[in-house]
């Protein structure tokens, strides 16, 4: 990971912020992610996938708490990684120094929380760009795949999945 990115996962754990956090609240109980890791990816969520042409918006679709359940499976040092990048992603101070942004990332507007990852996906500094990728494949990957969304795809809804079978 390098120094640097190694300082900026430390500075985004330090939690300085000019304004508290906004907190969602999962629809069940968390597998992996704190509350406040839960609410960045619901943030980022909205910015990822803002819904569109009736399609409904990933909070109906409780998309961060399936994120939540996908980081559940993977190894602990992984978590913490991307655990420690929410941190840094939520954090007024970083977002200060970074992106000129001193609020956290939840309490932003969805165009401004648009700005941040994006400016996390063309960072000059690896450590923002693998972050935003792990970020936005797994909301784009569990939006996606949502039975749901298939006729707004184009897909027909496969048998099992139409009769209310397991997903």
């Amino acid at each position: 990971m390098g120094l640097g990115g190694g300082a900026l996962l430390a500075l985004g754990g330090v939690g300085l912020s000019f304004w508290p956090s906004r907190l969602r609240e999962p629809s069940g109980p968390l597998l992996c992610l704190s509350p406040l890791e839960f609410s960045v990816v619901a943030a980022a969520c909205e910015a990822v996938v803002p819904g569109y042409d009736g399609m409904p918006c990933p909070l109906e679709l409780r998309v961060p708490e399936q994120v939540d359940a996908y980081f559940a499976l993977l190894h602990e040092g992984d978590q913490a990684d991307f655990k420690s990048a929410l941190g840094l992603l939520e954090n007024g101070f970083a977002g200060l120094l970074l992106d000129g942004r001193p609020r956290p990332f939840t309490v932003c507007t969805v165009e401004q929380r648009q700005e941040t990852l994006e400016a996390w996906r063309g960072s000059v500094i690896a450590l923002r760009r693998t972050a935003f990728r792990a970020l936005h494949k797994a909301i784009v990957g569990v939006y996606y795949a949502q039975p749901e969304l298939y006729s707004h795809m184009g897909y027909s809804i496969p048998a099992g999945l139409a009769s209310g079978g397991a997903r």
